[in-house]
């Protein structure tokens, strides 16, 4: 019962900041509903397709453990209580207390979601995990045989990567757990899309069919905000479609994103906190919300004035995003709370709209 009022309230909560979007307000009556916060932007891998094989960060370390708990108490007095996701731009597991750090959360009844490369998660970590009771894991795993995966996953090992899967999920199964639901997640690039090299793909995650994986899930991979584009190692260029028309992006209606020294960002793939907002050591997440910086930044979206925007306007065409490819309603539709998009469904499988 607790988990459907939950769940009533966060889709209450959508509508509104699906209004919210539509009116085109700067100035929102709702907290977030999804919080990104990065534990820290270390990263033991150097994947082709991420910003940290190509960035250099100015600084690096793990956030400390009283800013993360000042996080999650604010957050947990908001209504609905937000969504949080314990990665951003760096490798989660690599923090000393992310167990505490997920087990504070769900104890004060947030779900929590990690992606994680799986080099890390030993036996005793992934058990560690699943006592934390962590509501939602992604495995990263780009590839199908060892060729494929290490060139893509540098710094990786393919047999020991996918042994440290098969053990978190054997642990789990063992246990006899609910939690975390698992997400087997691969990006695949422009040539990687060849129905050759996709039954590959198939074949390989038909061997883990055994094991409670809720779910496969393949993406197309992005040249982040442009930053791939014309390189040609990864196979980037052109690899994500474009909508025709201009729409605000989304993610300021609706997330912010805390990196591991505090300062707020208002999107979850600014690693190098380019678009900086405010402190989370030294204001409140709801006042920088509604903050200067951010109404500026909504507006500057609203007219799309983003020019001057380097996150939005990298290569030639920017982050793919405000150009989205599945528009209803006149928003995208990865706004749409879960009931709109059911009746979506219903109304366009009938034929009548």
């Amino acid at each position: 019962m607790k988990r459907l009022v939950i769940a009533a309230q966060r889709e209450w909560a959508r509508l509104h900041t699906l209004l919210g979007y539509r009116r085109r307000d700067v100035m929102l009556q709702h907290p977030p509903l999804h919080l990104w916060i990065e534990p820290t932007n270390k990263c033991n891998l150097r994947c082709v397709m991420c910003i940290n094989a190509v960035a250099t960060k100015a600084n690096s370390g793990f956030m400390e453990l009283a800013l993360y708990r000042s996080l999650i108490d604010q957050a947990r007095a908001w209504h609905p209580k937000p969504l949080i996701s314990l990665f951003l731009g760096g490798e989660s597991t690599l923090h000393c207390d992310i167990f505490d750090m997920v087990s504070y959360a769900e104890e004060v009844g947030l779900e929590t979601f990690m992606a994680t490369n799986a080099t890390t998660l030993t036996a005793e970590r992934s058990r560690r995990l699943i006592e934390a009771r962590l509501s939602n894991i992604i495995f990263s795993f780009d590839g199908y045989d060892k060729s494929s995966f290490e060139s893509v996953r540098v710094g990786a090992n393919f047999e020991r990567t996918i042994d440290n899967i098969r053990t978190f999920l054997e642990i789990k199964r063992d246990a006899g757990r609910r939690k975390p639901r698992v997400t087997f997640y691969s990006l695949i690039t422009r040539s990687a899309q060849a129905p050759s090299e996709q039954a590959k793909l198939a074949a390989f995650q038909s061997t883990l069919s055994n094991l409670p994986i809720d779910e496969f899930k393949t993406e197309v991979a992005g040249h982040w905000s442009g930053t791939f584009d014309g390189l040609n190692t990864a196979d980037f260029q052109e690899a994500v479609p474009y909508g025709d028309h201009f729409y605000p992006c989304f993610h300021l209606w609706r997330s912010m994103s805390i990196l591991w020294d505090g300062t707020v960002v208002p999107c979850c793939v600014d690693f190098l906190g380019e678009l900086p907002l405010g402190d989370a050591r030294q204001q409140p997440l709801v006042e920088i919300w509604n903050g200067p910086r951010m109404v500026a930044h909504r507006r500057k979206m609203i007219n799309q004035d983003i020019a001057n925007i380097p996150l939005c306007t990298k290569g030639t065409r920017g982050c793919e995003v405000p150009w989205p490819t599945q528009v209803r309603f006149g928003v995208p539709v990865q706004m749409l709370p879960h009931c709109v998009k059911l009746f979506d469904k219903v109304v366009h499988r009938d034929g009548t709209a």
